[in-house]
């Protein structure tokens, strides 16, 4: 119960990686566990240390610092998107790329930011230009040459891929192996994604069947085995199977 740091800040955030933000006159910057400032109250905004990083804001503009009060990436950035697989997203003049933890820009800034912040997930990350979408590795090389209107990583070997407002998921090969038919998917996990169709919500496999008939106005991705469900604003539970657990009664889960 002893006093460690002083009430001297209007702001303050939790310690991580022994470094915790607080505001000193409108400024941001970090103190260590005895109170001292390591890192001077000089930023409009700062994040919570990762991995030795921290994105900071100054004069409207985004960067990253180590801990040694180096600049990994310069205050010159319009957004930062989070790290992935060791990558960032990196955003200026509406233009986004990647960058490493060292701050190389890995892929250039040539790809059309719509305002939805994008990871790198199993190797691959989304490039847009023109409203169509590709994949693209780290080392900024497309990996398909077929233009997607969207096109998700892949994950469990398939990646769900949008055309003329239809949904549908191809292989690594880029061949169609479940049909554009839905009007909106998930990407697969533990062996099923979530489809929907006429307004309502079904699971599939990855070979398209049907496991989950479309019996839901709402769902949620699978957790441990079971899946909160909603129709007519009344919430329940069921298994991978589609055997229901807790009726569509409850007011919330």
């Amino acid at each position: 119960g002893n006093l460690i740091v002083p009430v001297n800040y209007s702001k303050a955030g939790d310690f991580s990686e022994g470094l915790a933000s607080v505001e000193l006159g409108g400024q941001s910057g970090f103190i260590d566990r005895s109170g001292a400032i390591v890192i001077p109250c000089k930023y409009d905004w700062v994040d919570k240390f990762k991995n030795g990083l921290a994105k900071v804001k100054s004069l409207k503009k985004f960067g990253i610092l180590n801990k040694k009060v180096e600049n990994v990436l310069p205050c010159e950035y319009d957004l930062l998107g989070e790290f992935s697989e060791a990558a960032i997203m990196i955003v200026k003049d509406h233009k986004y790329g990647f960058a490493d933890t060292n701050g190389v820009l890995i892929v250039p800034l040539d790809y059309d930011y719509n305002g939805i912040p994008l990871v790198f997930k199993n190797g691959y990350a989304v490039a847009e230009k023109n409203k169509k979408q590709n994949l693209i590795d780290k080392s900024g090389k497309l990996f398909s040459t077929k233009d997607f209107d969207r096109i998700d990583p892949f994950q469990e070997g398939l990646a769900a891929v949008l055309k003329k407002d239809k949904w549908g998921f191809v292989d690594v090969k880029m061949k169609i192996q479940i049909p554009y038919l839905y009007q909106a998917v998930s990407n697969f996990s533990a062996g099923l994604a979530k489809v929907r169709k006429n307004d309502k919500v079904g699971f599939i496999n990855n070979s398209g069947k049907m496991v989950i008939d479309f019996l839901y106005d709402e769902a949620e991705d699978f957790n441990k085995g079971i899946c909160i469900v909603a129709t007519d604003e009344k919430f329940g539970i069921i298994d991978s199977a589609g055997n229901i657990l807790i009726p569509c009664e409850c007011d919330a889960v």
